[in-house]
């Protein structure tokens, strides 16, 4: 890997988040290095800090992430049970109404 290649990542705030998720599972929270998610991603040790002040941001971010995840799914099982509901009462009244 040349420098070049080190130098722009891409997508370098979900490749760190995605690292410290993969730490977390195997390791637990206290392993969290933002120096060894650097590596992980095959960046500089610095190049982190550009998306997380500290390791507390990296943490705010991941809590923040996981909450919007709750979020959409508690949103997304609500609509489904909203139409699951809507659809039961209208069935109901349409065999009511056919008798």
């Amino acid at each position: 890997m040349t420098s070049r290649d080190t130098y722009h990542h891409g997508d370098l705030r979900r490749a760190v988040l995605t690292a410290a998720l993969d730490v977390i599972r195997t390791q637990g929270p206290a392993a969290l290095s933002l120096r060894d998610l650097a590596r992980r991603a095959g960046v500089s040790h610095a190049a982190p800090a550009h998306h997380f002040k500290d390791r507390a941001g990296l943490l705010t971010a991941i809590a923040t992430e996981g909450h919007d995840l709750l979020t959409a799914a508690l949103r997304d099982s609500t609509t489904c049970a909203t139409r699951a509901c809507a659809t039961s009462a209208s069935q109901s009244a349409t065999r009511r109404t056919s008798r």
